[in-house]
């Protein structure tokens, strides 16, 4: 609680700084100068609720669909697919509104797509006179192709094409133009972004005024002040128009509720999120108050809709990622190992640094290739120990890669015979005590430390032989059992036998196949249950009858049993029970399920 007021403190304290330093401490927020006039100046407003309400402070944060406007670079912080939309009221009747979609990829950063309008209420049409001649309406709108991607752990580039169209009465004209963006960030808090708007500039011509869309630089800095409490400040200079201050903050209440605050040249702005799981509504409200008052424009209302959905792409994707630049540093170190003359003193680095960033982030799924990559990065550290314990390791592993056996003797050739002999006597005595201790796993590891240094141990082969036995002869005494209950179709009986093998190794493949076997056998039965079910009398059910549901419901729950998952197992094999009485497979699953969970109490 008292992190919390201290967090409503903190913004209010920001928001008060915010307009005590515009109002007093005569700092030039630009509000005397208006930009309502200027070509393109309609792409200002184009973002999301929630970026306005910042104040438009939002070149340094930019992460969400909406970035093509501020920085196209904020994209490739996305990790799921991003819809952000706004709709907007503005003063003379006019509208506004944007919609925004994202879509991050694995390899190739994130693509974007935007589309934003302006549209004028109707206009009185008159002549010279001020007479009245009917009457007329005016828009503009904007298409976005965005794109953005990383460059390392902390740069990011974007860009985006844009194509602009603007009508007014009987004239339109379109144009198009070049934005470009990027995100430095310096550590976890704190982050920049530069967004520079009409590198290649749109122009339009509208019967003889051709207008051209002015070059604009925007400098952004997101800094997470707290860990709900983020603040942001951009500069914006336009071309031919004065430096302009944009300051805004946000408090996250909860992981539900955001509240926002902000300041700019035009406006004081507020506002508030409201997330319910992936979906978010957000509101901005906007005071207009120009040249100090002296030019009233009222207050606006902007509300937006949020949604990101879909997988991350730090899952599977990021995965995948981190598995090719683990490879192609991997492969690196392996010819720098073969030809080290061929390589210099940066590029080993290089290599080095990069193979362990790829440990750090579990980018080596294969044991032997987490061990190899290791071996090679305590080798260039001049760890030779440590080198050949881990490339003796990966040996083990792959006993057939000739390659690695011959980086591992360069390894063993860096070690002095006496610390060589050093460290295997003290292993082999650490063997005899873990060997009558009875932990086999441990003098299986030790003597595989022995065996990198010196393959040719008896001592070690023989304990080594004799604890992967041990290990496995309670695997083999429980795969024995479970195959006896397959063998007498005793289905869920075998599976849960087949599930303790893979608890004790969970790379069993022959249990993995038994489990696939015996829920295929389950599943079988329950098809030919409810083919005799239907021909019989018909029974009451608790909800209208479906026999396909209740099947599927039943293979649903199987593999969750498979998995261990007994207690959603359970509820699974309830509704398939609920769906069809008769499923007599499914009710004895959940009768027997019922009895485990009462066990395990």
């Amino acid at each position: 609680m008292k992190q919390t007021f201290k967090s409503i403190g903190l913004l209010t304290a920001f928001t008060a700084v915010l307009a005590v330093s515009s109002a007093k401490a005569g700092l030039d927020l630009g509000f005397a100068q208006e930009d309502g006039g200027q070509a393109g100046a309609f792409l200002d407003f184009a973002a999301s609720a929630r970026s306005l309400a910042m104040g438009g402070a939002h070149a340094g944060v930019a992460d969400d669909a909406s970035a093509a406007y501020w920085n196209p670079s904020g994209l490739s912080q996305l990790e799921r697919k991003d819809v952000v939309s706004m709709y907007s009221i503005l003063h003379e009747e006019s509208r506004f509104g944007s919609f925004s979609f994202a879509q991050p990829t694995v390899d190739i950063g994130t693509f974007g797509v935007g589309v934003v309008f302006l549209e004028s209420g109707t206009l009185d049409k008159r002549d010279i006179s001020g007479a009245q001649k009917g009457s007329f309406s005016a828009s503009e709108s904007a298409v976005l192709l965005s794109h953005g991607i990383r460059l390392g752990d902390r740069w990011s580039i974007g860009e985006t094409i844009k194509g602009v169209r603007q009508e007014i009465d009987v004239y339109s004209a379109t144009g198009f133009g070049l934005d470009l963006g990027t995100l430095y960030q310096a550590d976890e808090r704190l982050q920049f972004g530069l967004g520079l708007r009409n590198i290649l500039a749109p122009s339009i011509k509208l019967r003889n005024v051709d207008e051209k869309y002015p070059l604009d630089a925007r400098f952004g800095v997101k800094f997470q002040a707290l860990q709900r409490l983020m603040v942001a400040s951009d500069l914006s200079q336009t071309q031919g128009r004065s430096l302009k201050i944009h300051l805004g903050g946000e408090w996250a209440f909860n992981d539900s509720l955001a509240l926002r605050v902000g300041i700019n040249e035009k406006e004081m702005t507020a506002g508030l999120g409201v997330m319910i799981g992936d979906l978010g509504i957000d509101y901005a409200f906007g005071y207009h108050d120009a040249a100090g008052g002296v030019k009233d424009l009222g207050s606006s209302h902007r509300m937006g809709f949020h949604m990101a959905f879909g997988r991350r792409v730090a899952d599977q994707e990021v995965s995948i990622r981190w598995q090719k630049k683990g490879a192609t540093h991997l492969d690196a170190l392996r010819g720098i190992m073969d030809e080290p003359q061929k390589y210099t003193e940066a590029d080993v680095q290089k290599h080095v640094a990069g193979a362990r960033q790829v440990v750090r982030r579990q980018g080596y799924l294969r044991a032997q290739d987490l061990y190899e990559a290791q071996g090679y990065i305590y080798f260039f550290e001049r760890q030779y120990e440590r080198s050949v314990q881990s490339l003796g390791e990966a040996t083990v592993l792959e006993p057939t890669n000739v390659r690695m056996k011959a980086h591992l003797e360069t390894a063993r050739a860096q070690m002095t015979e006496d610390r060589t002999r050093e460290i295997v006597d003290y292993e082999l005595r650490r063997v005899k005590d873990l060997y009558a201790k009875g932990d086999w796993k441990g003098t299986a590891k030790s003597c595989e430390k022995i065996l990198s240094f010196r393959p040719d141990n008896i001592d070690a082969s023989a304990y080594l032989e004799d604890a992967r036995a041990r290990i496995n002869e309670p695997i083999q005494r429980e795969m024995k059992i479970a195959k006896l209950k397959f063998d007498r179709n005793e289905y869920l009986d075998a599976i849960k036998s087949f599930q303790k093998v893979k608890e004790m190794d969970p790379e069993h493949k022959q249990a993995a196949q038994y489990i696939a076997h015996a829920i295929a056998a389950l599943e079988k039965q329950a098809v030919v249950q409810a083919a005799v079910a239907d021909r019989g009398q018909p029974v009451v059910f608790q909800i209208e009858r479906n026999v396909e549901k209740s099947r599927s419901l039943y293979s649903q729950g199987l593999v969750l049993y498979s998995q261990g998952k007994l207690q959603e197992a359970a509820r699974v094999w309830e509704q398939a029970v609920k769906f069809d009485d008769s499923n007599t497979l499914a009710r004895n699953a959940y009768g027997r399920s019922q009895v485990e969970l009462h066990e395990t109490k």
